[in-house]
């Protein structure tokens, strides 16, 4: 009987072992309110891309601005990082006892929100993905797998790995200043990027575009709202957009004419609208 009890505190013990003692993720919590928003930032950028919007919500909720390992200063995770960040947030929200918290995930950050939803049901009780699909790499062709990407997180680890300094910012600037039309926030996104580890700021892109999340929309139960931008035209957008959520229940779509990817830089007042009003939605 001693055996048996000694090995199962053994088991229980190697069990507790295995799992991080604390997150590897950065938060900064604004207000206090009772419900939890849990801000995901866009693709190595720095929870600070939301503190706009969160300064306009803290006086009712408590808003949990939120770097992921690998970008703009916080040290990496291991490989699988996207994976592992996916874990690591479901972590941070077990350990703060945050339940029934609302998501609002811009790019990569509301990919990963539905990510965590699809492997943790009933870990959000609201959903906003702002400017972000299940399967990126399959926008303009859905018959695109994982198998036939061509995109390898190893290879384009190595890829930001070997840019280095001005080519790197130049290559970052270039990119963000396609992405916002209010140009004045690209130093932002250049200086977070340059922050970030290389090698795990191209691993997880390759892993990111690579992951495909269609066929777990179904499982998803809780009410999404997806917030599109304008890089396609708003017919085409539409196709893309229902074609990839189609297995999502519980989902609204609203259109911005006017907005490029990063649209809490470009129409905040129109952001913070469909925000507040899908909140005060029951």
């Amino acid at each position: 009987m001693m055996k048996k009890l000694n090995l199962a505190l053994l088991l229980i013990f190697l069990a507790l072992s295995a799992f991080p003692q604390d997150y590897a993720l950065r938060a900064r919590v604004m207000g206090d309110g009772d419900q939890d928003i849990i801000f995901l930032p866009g693709f190595g950028c720095s929870g600070e891309e939301w503190h706009e919007i969160a300064r306009k919500l803290e006086d009712r909720y408590r808003c949990h601005l939120i770097t992921l390992p690998g970008f703009n200063g916080v040290a990496a995770v291991e490989e699988p990082m996207y994976q592992k960040l996916m874990q690591d947030l479901h972590f941070y929200l077990e350990t703060k006892q945050i339940r029934n918290a609302v998501a609002i995930g811009h790019s990569m950050g509301g990919h990963l929100a539905l990510y965590l939803e699809a492997a943790y049901p009933g870990t959000f009780s609201k959903i906003v993905v702002v400017d972000a699909l299940p399967f990126l790499a399959a926008a303009n062709d859905p018959e695109v797998t994982e198998e036939t990407t061509g995109i390898n997180p190893e290879s384009t680890a190595r890829l930001y790995k070997a840019i280095e300094g001005e080519q790197f910012e130049n290559l970052v600037t270039e990119s963000a200043s396609s992405m916002v039309n209010d140009q004045s926030k690209v130093p932002y996104i250049v200086a977070w990027a340059m922050n970030s580890d290389p090698y795990a700021y191209g691993y997880i892109y390759g892993e990111f575009i690579n992951l495909d999340l269609r066929q777990e929309m179904s499982s998803i139960q809780c009410p999404v709202l997806l917030l599109i931008a304008n890089g396609y035209e708003k017919e085409e957008a539409m196709k893309i957009w229902k074609r990839q959520y189609r297995g999502l229940k519980h989902k609204s779509f609203k259109y911005n004419g006017r907005s490029n990817h990063y649209i809490m830089y470009d129409d905040p007042e129109w952001l913070l609208k469909q925000v507040e009003e899908f909140l005060n939605e029951k």
